[in-house]
């Protein structure tokens, strides 16, 4: 099984996602906002400590103490959307800044549209 660790700017951009997953549990974790779940073949972490870089840093720095997953996605917009997306486009990072260790990464994604890698 996969597992996946999302994070969010505000628990919000998460409940579409937690309302498709199945064993969903709160987390004691020192985040604004963590849950756990599952769904088909994937489960994981679903996690979101506010806006901006830093909060963001420090979400996926809780979670990679506690949690090893096989990918990780930024998911939500937090207001910040760039006119150039389109509707249902996949944006996939080719590295970070945040002082995360890195993740293996992949642009292949089952079912997606387009990708763009950045």
């Amino acid at each position: 099984m996969r597992t996946v660790l999302l994070v969010a700017a505000e628990p919000g951009e998460l409940r579409g996602i937690l309302r498709r997953c199945t064993r969903v549990r709160r987390l004691d974790w020192p985040l604004w906002f963590a849950r756990s779940g599952g769904v088909e073949r994937a489960a994981g972490a679903a996690v979101a400590h506010g806006p901006g870089r830093k909060l963001a840093t420090e979400a996926v720095d809780a979670a990679l103490l506690r949690e090893r997953p096989d990918a990780l996605a930024s998911v939500g917009f937090c207001g910040a959307l760039d006119a150039s997306l389109a509707v249902g486009e996949v944006f996939v990072l080719r590295g970070s800044r945040t002082g995360a260790r890195p993740m293996r990464r992949s642009s292949r994604i089952p079912g997606g549209r387009s990708v763009r890698a950045h």
